[in-house]
């Protein structure tokens, strides 16, 4: 009886321990994953150049007056999503002055003009495009820039869309504010400086 006894224990022991291993151990913690495949940061930085008879540079001022030769411009674009957002950091600019910058549609050159209509992630089937449905923060590339009394300046924008690659060359630098109103939407002051810069 004795040794029933001891073995009915062990058994009764045995199928405890049993039971309590049958329950799986803890699941580790999940490991912080990589950023989506589309998340993607690009940094441009360069100093406008006075005009010359003998190149285009790509990085130009047709203004030096208000755009002084060796402006520096950090263009930072982000994408992330179905956003992309725009920083720019200008030094050097005239003190205390309004500019507006756009994204146009090719490199910049010798002409103002050079650098081409604004991108636009719709694009209007009239150009030039003064339509407000297709000429607005939306669907282009808007931002006001005020220089501070050291002539630094910085603005950011973000847009629900990606750039098109190959289709956004440039970022282009105008006097005062851009227009909202039809028939003028888009437009903005003169073109007074550019910086090529390959967007998307």
């Amino acid at each position: 009886m004795r040794i029933g006894g001891i073995v009915m224990s062990l058994t009764i022991l045995l199928g405890t321990m049993a039971g309590c291993s049958s329950d799986p151990p803890p699941a580790p913690a999940a490991a912080p994953g990589p950023p989506a495949a589309d998340d993607k940061t690009t940094t441009v930085a360069g100093a406008l150049e006075p005009l010359s008879r003998e190149r285009a540079p790509e990085w130009a001022t047709y203004r030096p007056d208000l755009v002084p030769p060796g402006t520096s411009i950090t263009v930072v674009t982000r994408s992330s999503g179905d956003r992309s957002s725009v920083l720019v950091t200008a030094k050097g600019l005239k003190p205390n002055q309004l500019y507006t910058a756009h994204a146009h549609a090719r490199p910049c050159g010798t002409d103002p003009n050079a650098s081409g209509p604004h991108y636009q992630n719709v694009v209007d089937p009239v150009q030039p495009s003064v339509d407000p449905a297709f000429a607005n923060p939306a669907n282009e590339l808007w931002l006001d820039l005020m220089s501070d009394v050291d002539g630094r300046a910085d603005a950011e924008s973000t847009v629900a869309w990606h750039f098109r690659k190959g289709e956004a060359r440039s970022l282009v630098l105008h006097a005062g504010h851009t227009r909202t109103a039809h028939g003028v939407a888009g437009t903005a002051g003169a073109r007074i400086a550019c910086a090529t810069v390959e967007f998307g």
